[in-house]
């Protein structure tokens, strides 16, 4: 029998540290991420290959823990081999509650589910880590797992706590590499920490499959098939609320960075915040949610797009985000409701031939504002419109942008009855000499009833401003100081 070594009346907390928790309750007052509490008498467990621990293989130190026991696995370094032989049913580790499974460091303790790596389609796959039943006060850190397939959306996740709900988790410090699914799914949660882990070679590289109360914080995705991090719908109508998306690092993504979209027919995401993320050939969408925040990001090679593909996404602020990019738009509304654009930097290059650029699409229902943003070099509109039909119940105020060296119209859109649109106190500079733009602001229809005041315009060969029926006045046309 293995030497079990009882801890008694030693406190395990599962740390969410207090003053990180008040910063992102400042930052978004819905998210709200309470502390694990603490765990007594824990059993504490070491696997070792050369056998100086209680166990050698990871599975039987887990089933050694008594049922509604508390344990640390600590798991030494080596390399451990779940498949060796790849004889059918193939293992998996199957975690339970009320655990602790500690590595000794990334790329040290190593779980590998097959010795070599399987091709896409292959018959030859299965989840490294997984659960049969609700899980509650889990952690597994300081180790690297290796799926060894290819990404090909057909097999297993890697880290895929797939057999019930999720309550208290936390992965840390765990790299997933290799994986033809998921790098880490996590279904139906509440409370979970998926934090500086590093996914690489993965189809998605994180899927929240429904839940509240998360954290996904500090990670490094790279080189995906499909979506870096994707809060998922479930198939039972659970969708992910009240999550924070904060300082990740995601590049080279095969479909989308961040993409909080919900599932039609289904209930939309609502309140989740992506914030300070850093992305590189890859690009955020959110679509058919509610009361979402994208602040801060970096975002190089891509762009920001709110789309109503899969139903209205509605409240979206995208705010003091950093954008270059050679696509077609920087930020694109399309569709939106009630939405907004605040103090974002927009920085272009000539697109693809035949492709119309520009800064930000503004097709906004209801209530939209696009203010403080500054938008440089967009090949043909800084800011507009064109192509919408929003209706005259749409209130778009554009206010206190600066747009410099656009190549066709400063603002502009080409639709009827766009609803009051207020212009106000914009910089609208076309830098070259001369002129390369036709005008500074243009709509096209004199049933558009526009306010355009207070506004700095010095761009356009053809006319500063075209807008015939709108209210215009107290605007300066020469160029800044």
């Amino acid at each position: 029998m293995p030497n079990k070594k009882i801890l008694n009346f030693i406190t395990l907390t599962f740390i969410f540290s207090l003053s990180v928790l008040q910063v992102y309750a400042s930052l978004y007052s819905t998210i709200g991420i309470s502390s694990y509490g603490s765990i007594n008498q824990t059993y504490h467990f070491v696997v070792a290959l050369d056998g100086s621990g209680d166990f050698t293989d990871i599975q039987s130190a887990i089933n050694a823990v008594p049922a509604s026991a508390n344990a640390i696995i600590e798991i030494k370094e080596g390399l451990y081999d779940l498949n060796p032989n790849f004889k059918y049913p193939y293992k998996s580790i199957v975690v339970k509650s009320n655990l602790v499974i500690r590595g000794e460091g990334i790329d040290r303790t190593i779980i590998r589910s097959f010795p070599t790596k399987q091709p896409p389609g292959s018959n030859i796959r299965a989840m490294s880590i997984t659960s049969q039943g609700d899980i509650e006060n889990l952690v597994v850190e300081d180790l690297t797992v290796i799926q060894n397939g290819s990404p090909d959306n057909l097999g297993w996740s890697c880290i895929d706590l797939r057999g019930g709900s999720n309550t208290n988790v936390t992965i840390r410090n765990v790299k997933v590499t290799d994986v033809t699914g998921a790098g880490i799914e996590a279904p139906k949660f509440d409370n979970l920490v998926i934090e500086n882990c590093i996914i690489e070679n993965v189809w998605t590289g994180i899927a929240l499959n429904g839940g509240t109360n998360g954290l996904v914080k500090g990670n490094k995705i790279v080189n995906t098939a499909g979506d870096g991090i994707f809060p998922q719908t479930t198939s039972n109508n659970l969708s992910v609320t009240d999550t924070l998306i904060e300082d990740n690092y995601l590049e080279n993504i095969g479909d989308t960075g961040i993409d909080i979209t919900s599932a039609a027919g289904r209930p939309p995401h609502e309140r989740i915040t992506a914030q300070y993320n850093t992305l590189k050939n890859a690009h955020i969408r959110v679509s058919y949610a509610y009361n979402i925040k994208l602040i801060g990001n970096t975002i190089e090679n891509g762009f920001i797009c709110i789309d109503a593909g899969q139903g209205t996404p509605i409240n979206i602020t995208v705010e003091k985000n950093k954008i270059t990019t050679s696509g077609n738009v920087g930020i694109a509304f399309y569709g939106a409701q009630d939405s907004q654009a605040l103090n974002n930097e927009i920085y272009m290059t000539a697109p693809a031939q035949n492709v119309t650029q520009c800064g930000i699409s503004a097709a906004i229902r209801g209530t939209g504002l696009i203010e403080g943003n500054l938008i440089v070099n967009a090949t043909n509109y800084g800011i507009n419109f064109a192509g919408w039909r929003l209706g005259g119940d749409s209130k778009i105020t554009i206010r206190g942008n600066m747009l410099l060296d656009f190549g066709d119209i400063g603002i502009y859109d080409d639709g009827l009855n766009q609803g009051p649109v207020l212009i106000e106190n914009n910089t609208i500079w076309d830098r070259h000499e001369p002129f390369v733009s036709r005008y500074g602001i243009r709509t096209d229809y004199e049933s558009n009833k526009w306010t355009i005041r207070n506004n700095r315009v010095y761009a356009g060969s053809i006319a500063y401003i075209s807008a015939p029926g709108s209210n215009i006045y107290d605007n300066v046309y020469e160029p800044p100081a």
